[in-house]
C-alpha cells in the first residue's frame, strides 16, 4: 500500500490552526526506481480532495508524518487529503479512504483573559512571573516554560493556569457556534450526514463521495414532493445510476373498444436531401443529413456549417445537436435573441447555441459559417446535427378528416378535432402570422356535430372566406352546411387620450412611454405650447409625434389623440408608465387605460351557417371547395346513392346554386375529391381528382386515383383517367386522399396517402399539363406511424413548400410550452392576488427532455405488412395495442412478473448509458428495484427494461470513396431450389353458405341428411 494511513486531525487549542498527524508507508511498497520521495497536504471545505490540484495546498515537501495547517478558517470544518508522491517528473500521487481526515477549526474568543480580568485586582497586582534569579535556580522550571507560547512565558502562574482553562473553555464555544451547521447538509461534518438523512427518510450511500451525499440530502425534500411523477423517477434513477431513462406509462398501450387513433397535425419542409420538420433549423443553418462530425487523436470533433449568414430564422425553429454520443439537446430560437430573426447573423446564432449548448462550444468562423466543437477531444469525440422527421402544428387531433389550408399571404388552416375519442367533432382555424402558426379558434357551425371542412379565400382585397363542412357526420342524417366570412386584419396596440380637447397641460409635466422594451418620454415646456391651460389635440399631436419616437400619433374625429404601435400584431404592447408621467392625469389616462396589446387578426366576422341546397339529406361526406373565378367556386363532395359512393358538383356564384351534375359512379366506390385549376393557352383548366375502389364486394381492398378534367370556358367535362395502378404481384394496397398542387412546370403534383408499401405513409407522384403520369409514385413520409390526409402548403417568407398531414407518432411533450409558468404558491392559505406585469420577450432556451411521449395511436388491429411499425414492439415509441396482462389479479394465482408491462399500474422505465461505455449492471438494478418502490403511489409498480444503445463506428467519413472493391467469380455447378410444402385442412361434413348469393342453400329438402346439422357445427376434434 502506497498511501498514508491513520491520518488524524486535531483543532489547536489556539484557534485557527488544524494540526495532522499520519502514518507513511514502508519504503518498500514502492518500486525501484521510483522511491517515496515526498508529501503533499491538501485542503478543501465541503468535500475531499480527489488530486493534489483539487483544493488549497496546505504542505508540498519532503516525506513527513506530521502538518500544522495555520491557515485554516475558524469555525469552519476542513477536509484534507495526504497524498504520497514518487521522485518521477511529474510525480505520482496516491491516496485512498484513509488518507482522508476532517477537523473543526476552532477559533480564539479570549475567555481565559476574560476570567483573569473578573478576578479581584488584588490578585492580578500579586500575580508576577518569575524573576531571572528563580528561574535560574530551578533548571526544570527554565525548560518547562520554554514549552510555552511565547505570549504565556512572561506572565504569572495564575495567568497561566487560566489560560489552560480559558483554552477549553474556547473550543466548546466553537463547538457550540458551529452546532448549527449540523443541521447544514452543505456544511455538516460527514459523521452527520447520515443521521441528517435519516431525519427525513432519505437512506444515504455510503460509497458515494461526500458531495454526492450532501445533494442527496438536499434534494430529497424536492424528490418526496414529485412523488408517482415522470420527472421524480427519472432524477432518481439518474442520480443513482447515472443511466439515461424513458418512461413509458402502458396504461396508453392497452387496447380499448371504441378508441380509434387520434391523429394530430404535423408539417414537413422540402429540401435538398428530402423532406424534414417544417421548424428544423438545421438545413437553414447550413447543416445537412450528414451533418456529423468525428474526433482526432490528439483534437476534438469539429462540424462547420455549409452556409454562410445571414440565416431566415423563423420564432420556433429548433436545432438538436448530439454531442460525444450522449443524448440529443434541442435548442429553441427566438426572436429576442436577434435584431431581425429573419436576417440572423452568425454570431448571433452561434451565442444562442454557445448559451443553452453546454456540451460544446458554438462560434462563426470568418465566412460567416457556424463551427460546432465538441468539448471533448481524442478518437471518442463527436458531434452530430440531428434531423426531425416532422413537427408539432396542433395537437388537436380527430379519427379522420380533410384538412384545408386557403390564403396566400396569410394561409389559414381549418380541420376537425373530437374531445374525446369517438365523440362529436367541431371545426377550429388557425392562421400562420409572423413565422408561426396562431391560436386555434372555434368556427361557428351551429351543430353539435361537424366534420371534413374544406376552405377558400376568394379573390380580391376584402379576404373573402367561403368554408363548407358536413353537418352529422357518419349518419344517414348528414347534410353539407357553408358559411362566408371577412378576414379580421391585425391591429396595432393603441391607447386614446380619456377625453377630448382641450387639456390642461402643465410645463414641466411628463409622459413617459414604454413601446415592447423600450421607452420613450416628453416633457412638455412653455415653448411647445401656446396656451398649457388649452392644448388642442392638434398641437398635443404635433408635440408627441416629434418627442416620442418609435408612436405613431393620430388626431381621432372625436378630438381625442390616439396612440399606436408603428406594427401589428399580438406582440405589440404600449403602455403609459403612471408612476413616472405626472401629465398622465391631465391628458386622462389612468389604470384602466393605460396599457394595450395588439391583437394577430386570426379569426373572422362569418355569416349565418346555411344549407347546400342541391346536396341532399343523407349520407354525403368530404366536400372540397375550389376557386373558378373572382365570383365561382365550385363544389365537390362524395354521396352515397344507395349502392355505392359517388362524387357529384355544384357551382357556387354570388349565393346561387347551379350545375349539379355527377362525376364520379363506376366502380366499388368514389371518395375523397380534391380539384385544382390550371392556366394554360387554350383556358383554364379544372381537374379533379379521387380515390376508387377496383371491384365491387371484394375481400380486397383496393383503391387507385382517378381524375378529370374540366374545361371552364365550355363547361365541358374530359374522360376519367386513371393516375396509380394496384400494385403489382401479391398483396393489396389502397391509394387514397389526394391533394393536388400546381408545379412549376406547367403541370401537377398530387400528394396521397398510401399503404403500397406495406406502411400507411404519404406518397407523390407528378402529372403533366396533359394529364399523363410519367413515372410511378415516390415515397414522402413512410415508416412506423401511419400518416393520413396530406396538404401541400406554400407559406409566404419561407422559401420552400410545407406539406401538413395527420399522424399518429407518439409526441414529446418537452417543448409544448410557450411561456414560463409562475412558481406555485403552494404554501399559502389564500391565493395571492395575482400581479400584472409587462410580458418580457421570451429568448431562446434548452429544451429540457421529459423522457415521455403522449400516445396517440388509439386501439388498432395489427397490420402484419407494416413491418417497420411492427418492429417496435415492446419498445419506448410502440405504437401497437395489447389486451391487459393477467387481468384477474393475485386472487386468481395471476402473479404480475417483469415481462408482464401492459397492465394499468405499469410504468416501464427503458434506461440505457447516458455514456456509450457505460456498462448496464445488473446490480445496480436491484439497488434501484426497492428505492423506486418508495417514490411510486399504492397500486403502481415500475419495470426497468434495459435498452441499450446502438454504437456507431464511423470506419470513413460519410459519402467518402473507400476506392476498394472486390469482385469473386466462381462457376457454381448447381442451384437448390427452395423446399415447397403443400397443406391441407380436411373439415368433413363441412359446406360453405354463401348469404349473399341467391338461391344458395346447403341443405337439399329431398335428402334428408342434410338437415342433421343445418344449424350448428362442432368444431373438428
Amino acid at each position: 500500500m502506497r498511501a498514508v494511513t491513520e491520518v488524524r486531525a486535531a483543532p489547536h487549542p489556539a484557534g485557527g490552526r488544524i494540526d495532522l498527524r499520519w502514518r507513511n508507508p514502508p519504503a518498500r511498497e514502492f518500486a525501484t526506481g521510483r522511491p517515496f520521495a515526498g508529501i503533499t497536504v491538501v485542503r478543501r471545505e465541503r468535500t475531499f480532495p480527489l488530486a493534489p490540484e483539487d483544493g488549497d495546498q496546505v504542505y508540498l515537501g519532503p516525506v513527513v508524518s506530521a502538518v500544522s495547517d495555520t491557515g485554516a478558517r475558524p469555525l469552519t470544518t476542513h477536509y484534507y487529503t495526504v497524498f504520497t508522491l514518487t521522485s518521477d517528473d511529474p510525480p505520482e500521487a496516491t491516496a485512498d479512504e484513509g488518507s482522508r481526515a476532517a477537523a473543526f477549526a476552532t477559533a480564539a474568543y479570549g475567555l481565559g483573559d476574560a476570567l483573569y480580568r473578573m478576578l479581584p485586582a488584588v490578585h492580578r497586582r500579586f500575580d508576577l512571573p518569575l524573576t531571572a534569579a528563580d528561574v535560574a535556580h530551578a533548571p526544570a522550571i527554565a525548560a518547562a516554560l520554554k514549552q510555552l507560547p511565547t505570549g504565556l512565558r512572561d506572565r504569572g502562574q495564575l495567568y497561566r493556569f487560566l489560560s489552560v482553562a480559558g483554552s477549553a473553555l474556547d473550543l466548546v464555544r466553537s463547538l457550540a457556534e458551529g452546532l448549527a451547521d449540523l443541521h447544514d447538509p452543505d456544511r455538516a461534518r460527514p459523521e452527520f450526514l447520515a443521521p441528517l438523512a435519516q431525519m427525513i427518510g432519505w437512506e444515504l450511500d455510503r460509497t458515494a463521495p461526500v458531495s454526492v451525499r450532501r445533494s442527496e440530502i438536499t434534494a430529497a425534500p424536492y424528490l418526496y414532493r414529485g412523488v408517482g411523477t415522470v420527472p421524480n423517477l427519472r432524477a432518481i434513477v439518474n442520480r443513482y445510476t447515472r443511466w439515461y431513462v424513458q418512461v413509458a406509462e402502458m396504461a396508453q398501450s392497452i387496447a380499448r373498444s371504441n378508441t380509434p387513433p387520434h391523429f394530430p397535425v404535423f408539417a414537413v419542409a422540402a429540401g435538398a436531401q428530402g423532406w424534414r420538420g417544417a421548424d428544423d433549423a438545421g438545413p437553414v443553418l447550413g447543416f445537412g443529413e450528414q451533418a456529423i462530425a468525428t474526433g482526432r487523436r490528439d483534437g476534438p470533433a469539429v462540424l462547420i456549417g455549409d452556409r454562410c449568414g445571414p440565416f431566415a430564422l423563423r420564432p420556433g425553429m429548433r436545432i438538436t445537436v448530439t454531442a460525444d454520443d450522449r443524448t440529443p439537446t434541442t435548442v429553441v430560437f427566438a426572436a429576442a435573441d436577434f435584431r431581425d430573426i429573419a436576417r440572423a447573423t452568425a454570431e448571433e446564432v452561434a451565442d444562442v447555441l454557445d448559451r443553452n449548448l453546454s456540451e460544446t462550444t458554438v462560434s462563426s468562423d470568418s465566412s460567416g459559417k457556424l463551427v460546432i466543437t465538441s468539448n471533448t477531444a481524442g478518437a471518442g469525440s463527436a458531434v452530430r446535427v440531428e434531423s426531425s422527421l416532422a413537427d408539432l402544428v396542433t395537437l388537436e387531433g380527430a379519427p379522420g378528416g380533410r384538412l384545408s389550408v386557403f390564403g396566400s399571404q396569410r394561409p389559414r388552416l381549418c380541420y376537425e378535432t373530437t374531445e374525446v375519442p369517438g365523440g362529436p367533432g367541431t371545426i377550429r382555424m388557425k392562421t400562420y402570422r409572423k413565422g408561426c402558426w396562431g391560436e386555434a379558434g372555434d368556427v361557428p357551425t351551429g351543430s353539435t356535430a361537424a366534420g371534413g371542412p374544406s376552405g377558400v379565400e376568394l379573390p380580391g382585397t376584402e379576404q373573402r372566406l367561403f368554408l363548407v363542412w358536413v353537418d352529422q357526420p357518419g349518419t344517414k342524417h348528414s347534410r353539407l352546411r357553408y358559411v362566408q366570412g371577412t378576414a379580421q386584419d391585425p391591429e396595432a396596440a393603441s391607447l386614446r387620450t380619456g377625453h377630448a380637447e382641450p387639456f390642461a397641460l402643465t410645463p414641466g409635466s411628463r409622459l413617459v412611454v414604454r413601446i415592447g422594451r423600450c421607452r420613450a418620454g416628453v416633457r412638455f415646456t412653455r415653448l411647445d405650447l401656446t396656451d398649457p391651460e388649452n392644448v388642442s389635440a392638434a398641437e398635443l399631436a404635433e408635440v408627441l409625434s416629434h418627442r416620442l419616437p418609435g408612436v405613431e400619433v393620430t388626431v381621432l374625429p372625436d378630438r381625442t389623440v390616439r396612440l399606436a404601435t408603428p406594427e401589428t400584431g399580438g406582440d405589440q404592447r404600449l403602455e403609459i408608465e403612471l408612476d413616472s408621467s405626472d401629465a398622465a392625469a391631465a391628458l386622462g389616462f389612468g389604470a384602466g387605460n393605460a396599457v394595450a396589446t395588439g391583437t394577430w387578426g386570426d379569426g373572422a366576422r362569418w355569416s349565418a351557417p346555411r344549407d347546400v341546397p342541391v346536396a341532399a339529406l343523407g349520407r354525403v361526406a368530404e366536400p372540397f371547395a375550389v376557386v373558378e373565378d373572382l365570383h365561382r367556386v365550385r363544389l365537390f363532395w362524395s354521396a352515397h346513392d344507395g349502392t355505392r359512393w359517388t362524387i357529384r358538383t355544384v357551382r357556387w356564384e354570388d349565393g346561387t346554386w347551379a350545375g349539379h351534375e355527377v362525376v364520379a359512379e363506376g366502380g366499388g366506390g368514389n371518395r375523397e375529391p380534391a380539384a385544382v385549376t390550371v392556366s394554360g393557352a387554350g383556358g383554364d383548366t379544372l381537374w379533379v381528382f379521387w380515390s376508387k375502389r377496383q371491384g365491387t364486394g371484394t375481400e380486397d381492398d383496393v383503391w387507385t386515383l382517378m381524375s378529370r378534367p374540366l374545361d371552364l370556358a365550355s363547361g365541358t367535362w374530359g374522360p376519367e383517367r386513371p393516375l396509380t395502378a394496384p400494385r403489382p404481384g401479391p398483396g393489396r394496397s389502397a391509394d387514397r386522399e389526394p391533394a393536388p398542387v400546381r408545379s412549376s412546370d406547367g403541370g401537377l403534383r398530387v400528394y396521397f396517402s398510401s399503404d403500397r408499401s406495406g406502411e400507411s405513409g404519404v406518397w407523390s407522384l407528378d402529372m403533366a399539363p396533359d394529364g399523363s403520369v410519367p413515372a410511378p409514385p415516390t415515397p414522402v413520409l413512410t415508416g412506423p406511424p401511419e400518416d393520413r390526409w396530406p396538404v401541400p402548403v406554400s407559406v409566404p417568407g419561407v422559401g420552400t413548400d410545407w406539406l401538413l398531414f395527420r399522424s399518429d407518432r407518439g409526441v414529446a411533450l418537452s417543448g409544448l410550452a410557450s411561456r414560463t409558468l409562475p412558481p406555485a404558491e403552494d404554501r399559502s392559505a389564500v391565493p395571492a392576488t395575482a400581479v400584472a406585469s409587462p410580458p418580457e420577450a421570451v429568448a431562446g432556451a434548452r429544451v429540457l427532455d421529459t423522457g415521455t411521449l403522449r400516445r396517440y395511436a388509439g386501439s388498432t388491429t395489427v397490420t402484419l405488412a407494416a413491418v417497420n411499425r411492427n418492429k417496435r414492439r415492446r419498445q419506448w415509441d410502440d405504437l401497437l395495442s395489447y389486451t391487459p396482462c393477467k387481468p384477474r389479479g393475485a386472487a386468481f394465482g395471476e402473479q404480475l412478473e417483469d415481462g408482464d408491462l401492459y397492465t394499468r399500474g405499469t410504468i416501464a422505465l427503458f434506461i440505457s448509458p447516458l455514456v456509450p461505455d457505460a456498462p448496464l449492471s445488473a446490480g445496480l438494478e436491484e439497488q434501484l428495484r426497492p428505492l423506486l418502490q418508495r417514490f411510486l403511489p399504492i397500486g403502481t409498480r415500475a419495470v426497468l427494461v434495459f435498452a441499450p444503445r446502438t454504437t456507431t463506428e464511423y470506419l470513413y467519413s460519410p459519402g467518402h470513396d473507400i476506392a476498394e472493391s472486390y469482385a469473386d467469380d466462381y462457376p457454381y455447378l448447381e442451384f437448390f431450389s427452395d423446399p415447397g410444402e403443400t397443406v391441407q385442412a380436411a373439415l368433413p361434413e363441412w359446406v360453405t353458405l354463401l348469404a349473399t348469393t341467391a338461391g344458395h342453400v346447403s341443405a337439399d329438402p329431398h335428402d334428408l341428411t342434410t338437415f342433421r346439422r343445418r344449424a350448428w357445427f362442432p368444431p373438428p376434434a
